[in-house]
C-alpha cells in the first residue's frame, strides 16, 4: 500500500512515474485541499470546440461549493480516463460518505477563505478494489505543515474508517507535489506554499510506512531517485492534436488555464513545465 499526498486536484500526475502500472500496489490518495482558491473558479478558462471538458458544475467563484465540486470532479474524470489504458487504476470509485470529525490532536486546522478560520475535521472517502481517495478540506493556499502532519496521522490511525485494508503492508509515502522554491537550474520555478508544506513534513518526519519521497528539480542536489512516466501513459495525459485536447489532463483540467495554449503543457523531455515525464525525487527514511 502506497500513500500519495496530493495538495490540489491536478497535482497527482507529478508523481505518476510511481503510480502508473502498479498492479501489486494499492494506492491511497490523500487529497489535502479542494483547490477552491483557483482564479479560474471566478473566470473559467474553458475553450469551446477544443475537446476540453466543461467544468462540472460551472463554478460560481473562488471558495464556493461549486468551485470545490468542479475541481473534485475533474480529478475523478482524469483518474477514470487514465484507467482506460492502465488496469492497475480504478475504472470507477464508490462514494463512502463523510467520515469524522476526527480529533485535532493539538493541531490548528483552519481553512482560510476570504475571511476567518473554518475548521473542518472530516474527510470524504471513495473506494475501489485498486485505490481509495481520502479527501480533506484544509485550505487551498494556506495549507500548513501541521495540517499535512495531521492528515497523514489521521489516515494512518483510522484506516478501517476510511475503508483501507489494515492487513496491507506499508509501501511508502509519496508527495505528488513538485517544488523548486530554491530556483535550481534547468527546471520550472515552482514554489507554491502548499507544496512546500508537503515537502517540509515528508523530509523531517518519519511516519514509519516505508520510504518517503517528493518530486524536485533534476539539478537539486537532494535527488536520489529518478523515474520516468512511460511515453504512452504521458501521451494519455498530455497529448494534443493541433488545437484539440486529447490527453486526460489537458481535457479535464484545461479549464484551469486560458491564453496560449490554454492548458498546462506536459514536458516530455525536460522539466521546463510543472508537469514532466522525467521525474526526480529526494527519498528519506528508506
Amino acid at each position: 500500500m502506497t500513500y500519495v499526498l496530493v495538495p490540489h486536484p491536478d497535482d497527482e500526475v507529478q508523481a505518476w512515474s510511481l503510480i502508473e502500472n502498479t498492479p501489486d500496489t494499492y494506492e491511497v490518495f490523500v487529497m489535502l485541499t479542494r483547490g477552491e482558491q483557483s482564479f479560474y473558479c471566478d473566470s473559467p478558462g474553458h475553450d469551446e470546440g477544443t475537446g476540453e471538458a466543461r467544468p462540472d458544475p460551472w463554478p460560481d467563484g473562488k471558495w464556493t461549493p461549486t468551485c470545490e465540486a468542479a475541481r473534485m470532479n475533474s480529478f475523478f474524470d482524469f483518474m477514470e480516463g487514465m484507467a482506460a489504458s492502465d488496469d492497475s487504476l480504478p475504472a470507477s470509485f464508490s462514494y463512502e460518505g463523510v467520515k469524522g470529525p476526527f480529533e485535532a490532536r493539538g493541531q490548528e486546522i483552519c481553512r482560510y477563505d476570504d475571511g476567518g478560520c473554518v475548521g473542518d475535521l472530516t474527510a470524504e472517502v471513495w473506494t475501489s478494489p485498486e485505490a481509495s481517495v481520502v479527501w480533506f478540506n484544509l485550505g487551498d493556499g494556506d495549507l500548513t505543515a501541521g495540517e499535512v502532519t495531521w492528515a497523514i496521522e489521521t489516515v494512518l490511525a483510522n484506516r478501517a474508517a476510511f475503508g483501507v485494508d489494515s492487513e496491507l503492508g506499508a509501501g511508502g509515502l509519496i508527495g505528488a507535489s513538485y517544488w523548486n522554491g530554491d530556483g535550481h537550474a534547468g527546471c520550472s520555478d515552482y514554489a507554491h506554499p502548499d507544496h512546500g508544506a508537503v515537502h517540509e513534513v515528508l523530509w523531517h518526519t518519519d511516519f514509519g510506512v516505508g520510504y518517503q519521497a517528493a518530486p524536485v528539480c533534476g539539478s537539486d542536489p537532494k535527488v536520489s531517485m529518478i523515474e520516468t512516466v512511460t511515453h504512452d501513459r504521458f501521451d494519455d495525459a498530455f497529448a494534443t492534436s493541433g488545437a484539440q485536447r486529447v490527453g486526460e489532463h489537458v481535457v479535464h483540467y484545461g479549464w484551469l488555464l486560458d491564453g496560449d495554449p490554454g492548458y498546462y503543457r506536459g514536458d516530455y523531455d525536460g522539466q521546463d513545465t510543472d508537469f514532466h515525464r522525467h521525474q526526480h525525487f529526494w527519498v528519506r527514511f528508506e
